[in-house]
This record gives C-alpha cells, structure tokens and sequence, in this order.
C-alpha cells in the first residue's frame, strides 16, 4: 500500500471514530469494492457493525450508566497504583481456564487475580477466591446467572454501562469504571 492511501485510511478511522458521526453505508456497494482497497472495506464493515451495535442498546447503555453511578463506592482509579510491582493475572471461563486452573492456585499468594463474572464460580469451586471481580456487560440477566447466591466479599469492578442489577444486588464493595 502507498504512503498516501495509508494516511487516507488513518484520516478516515479517526473521522469514524468521533461521536456522533453517522454514515449510510450501501451494503451492495460495500460488497464490490475491489481487493485492491481491502483495507477500506474493513475499515467501513467495521464502522457498521459499531454503529448497529450502539444502535441496538443505546437505551440499555443509557438505562444502566444512570442507575450504576448512583450505586458505587468508589471510581476504580483509586485501585490505578495500588498494586504496583504484583503480577495481574486476568482470568476468564472456558477450556484454558479448566486446564490451567491448579496453576492458578499455585501463583495466587503473589498476585492479584481479576476474575471476569462468568469465572467466578469456577474459581470458588477449586478453593481459589479473586481479589477482584470484572462485570462489563451489559445483559440484564448477567447478575442473575453469574452473581446471585455467591457468599463472597470480593470487591467488584464494574463498567458504567454493565447490567444494572449488578450495582444495585451486589453485596460487596463496588468500583465503577466510568
């Protein structure tokens, strides 16, 4: 690719990355452009998708920033330097986390584990408790199929725009990532 297509596609991105930007992109013509401006048809595919996407749950997004900051105990960059020089181990479900799961164990005493929702109850199954707990999506069931009933105090990390029901149900002491 020649340097002033790069800096055309690099001046494109930046362009579909402001807020409030929205484009009408032609799905038939989106599907001719040549080989020769791949790049250009990724960078627009993409575009769509991200537009859809914050389309399709602008109101839950809005629904849940509301009520979270409402229900948290402290921003989460009060955690930023607190745990300098400790390796972060972050830990999500699925067939690595089955394999690897006593490595864990071994390591947990000198570091901190981040465990995503979905991993908690694995982890709690094998004796090991995380020091932290990430919730970033936004699905309304999420606290129900990954929190509820859990006797733990583990302090949780939430994004803004997560599942409501995890501010609001949670027991334990909440961040919020705004």
């Amino acid at each position: 690719m020649m340097e002033n297509e790069r800096k055309s596609y690099e001046k494109l991105n930046k362009i579909l990355l402001i807020e409030n930007v929205k484009i009408a992109i032609h799905i038939p013509s989106l599907n001719i452009i040549p080989e020769e401006f791949i790049e250009l048809k990724y960078l627009l595919e993409a575009f769509q998708i991200k537009q859809k996407t914050i389309d399709s749950t602008k109101h839950m997004l809005e629904e849940n920033f509301t009520e979270n900051i409402n229900n948290f105990d402290k921003n989460v960059d009060t955690l930023f330097n607190k745990h300098i020089n400790k390796p972060l181990y972050l830990v999500a479900a699925g067939p690595p986390l089955d394999k690897n799961i006593q490595e864990l164990a071994k390591v947990k005493d000198n570091g901190i584990i981040l465990s995503v929702g979905r991993a908690v109850k694995s982890l709690l199954s094998a004796g090991i408790t995380p020091d932290y707990i990430i919730i970033t999506d936004l699905s309304e069931y999420l606290y129900d199929m990954q929190l509820k009933g859990l006797d733990i105090d583990v302090p949780i990390v939430v994004l803004s725009t997560c599942d409501k029901n995890v501010m609001k149900k949670y027991k334990g002491f909440k961040y919020i990532a705004l």
